[in-house]
């Protein structure tokens, strides 16, 4: 979410170019509409007649309707005064779009894959016995899941040690990784970041946990210290919504660009 100037830009050029969506924090509503237009091969996304545009003004380019539908949904979805935390998805399509650091799609997964050895749900707190119970009874399947998916070994640690990893098991992720779209990488890489799991980021991209199951093993021990010492007012709450949202964000994006999709118009009935 950043860049600048947006009302100077819009007036000038005419489009959304090397905008900021910190910038935009507390403006009005400048448009009326955001729709969907074919262009050649993509799809794009225009707020009136105006090119949504990256950070860096690159014309938003989207490989399948569904996903340029979605993007617009959320422009058509802000309210008056602009809410753009509430623009996940946009944000992760100006980020593969603009792809600053001009990563490959290898080069991505392997900082995905350094996630592996400190993966969330491999380190167990054996010292904090309720704690531990909760840590065996909900990341335990977790684990066990993803070694029976991808026939590898992976046990948990406690303290401060490294957790077993099988030779098999980063080869065998990593080729997953890369079975998927390229633009599929960089969200991978986010929901990684956000779940700070490997681990759960394949289990929810494979279906087997939701992004609220995964956000909430994400933060067990969190809770966990909520529940025993009580919430900070309303922060965790906002934490734990907004980290949905971001999760679900990357998921749609995986789901939409490696999923075959098309749109039609609703048919009037002639009855």
């Amino acid at each position: 979410m950043n860049s600048s100037s947006l009302l100077s830009t819009f007036l000038r050029r005419g489009n959304l170019t090397k905008t900021s969506l910190r910038s935009m924090a507390g403006r009005k509503r400048f448009y009326k509409e955001a729709s969907v237009a074919k262009a050649n091969e993509s799809f794009e996304v225009d707020l009136d007649k105006r090119k949504l545009k990256s950070p860096h003004g690159n014309i938003l380019k989207f490989p399948n309707e569904a996903l340029a539908h979605a993007v617009a949904l959320e422009w058509n979805s802000q309210p008056q005064d602009l809410k753009l935390h509430l623009l996940p998805l946009t944000s992760l399509c100006y980020q593969v779009t603009d792809n600053i650091y001009d990563r490959t799609p290898q080069q991505i997964v392997e900082t995905v894959m350094q996630y592996l050895k400190t993966d969330t749900v491999l380190y167990f707190m054996d010292d904090v016995p309720e704690l531990f119970v909760e840590q065996q009874e909900k990341w335990g399947p977790v684990i066990e899941w993803v070694n029976k998916r991808f026939d590898i070994e992976i046990e948990h640690t406690t303290g401060f040690k490294f957790p077993n990893i099988s030779e098999n098991a980063v080869p065998k992720l990593t080729n997953h990784l890369l079975s998927f779209d390229d633009q599929s990488l960089l969200p991978f890489e986010k929901m990684s970041g956000i779940l700070k799991s490997v681990i759960l980021t394949v289990a929810v991209v494979d279906r087997h946990l939701t992004c609220v199951e995964a956000v909430e093993l994400a933060s067990l021990e969190q809770r966990f210290q909520i529940s025993n010492w009580g919430n900070v007012e309303w922060h965790h709450d906002v934490e734990l919504h907004h980290s949905i949202m971001q999760t679900a964000a990357a998921y749609t994006y995986i789901q939409l660009t490696n999923e075959v999709s098309t749109t039609s118009p609703l048919q009037e009935s002639s009855t």
